[in-house]
């Protein structure tokens, strides 16, 4: 089975004119097409810093992330890129969402960007995650479960190869975070997309089939 990622020897400091910091020390993993990862370990271990860079959001210092594409031809970045990898979708613990646009719209999002909106494939998502009913309401009608399963179903929309997941229930109570992570892994699932999950959640963690711990920057040894 192919990756869809690959982290080599990551490394990402931050200094000013006196200090330097250095958050990730060396990080090297592989993530498979449809492979559910997660990344655990304490506040200030560069969990979010991983995934900023895996997004493209930042760069590293020195290493290298690289992603296959389905067309076989590698993107690689030291720098960041012009815009983020296309083959990916975010989950964030803040969902994000576009408070003029309605439910269906934020679905679609992405698919209207690129000019492409398909707003069945929209209309499906919301069936998966029982907001049907909503899909025409505004953001601001919708509870916080709510909003992030719109979330999760903004994400898939474009079935990527990856879905990069920054604490999607931190912000739940026991019963909406139990129904995100349901409708994350599922529908990840049926798109074929592989997922990265930085998470503190236990109930998600115990749900992840492979974890990478992270400890002062470097990957604990299983």
């Amino acid at each position: 089975m192919s990756s869809v990622l690959i982290c080599d020897n990551v490394y990402r400091s931050f200094s000013d004119s006196r200090n330097s910091l250095e958050i990730l020390k060396g990080v090297t993993f592989t993530i498979k097409r449809g492979e559910v990862v997660g990344i655990v370990g304490p506040s200030g271990s560069g969990k979010t810093t991983l995934l900023h860079l895996v997004g493209g959001l930042d760069m590293p210092t020195s290493g290298r992330i690289s992603f296959q594409e389905l067309n076989k031809a590698k993107s690689t970045y030291k720098h960041p890129p012009i815009r983020p990898f296309q083959g990916l979708g975010f989950v964030f613990q803040n969902h994000y969402l576009v408070q003029d646009l309605t439910v269906i719209e934020n679905v679609a999002l992405p698919g209207i960007i690129k000019g492409k909106a398909k707003m069945d494939r929209a209309k499906h998502l919301l069936q998966r995650v029982d907001l049907e009913g909503q899909m025409n309401a505004s953001i601001n009608t919708l509870s916080g479960g709510e909003r992030q399963r719109v979330a999760v179903a903004r994400a898939v929309y474009l079935a990527p190869r990856l879905i990069v997941a920054d604490e999607p229930t931190g912000s739940l109570d026991k019963i909406n975070a139990q129904r995100v992570i349901t409708t994350l892994l599922d529908l990840a699932q049926s798109s074929g997309s592989a997922i990265l999950i930085a998470t503190h959640d236990e109930r998600l963690a115990n749900k992840i089939p492979r974890i990478l711990e992270l400890e002062d920057g470097k990957l604990v040894d299983p």
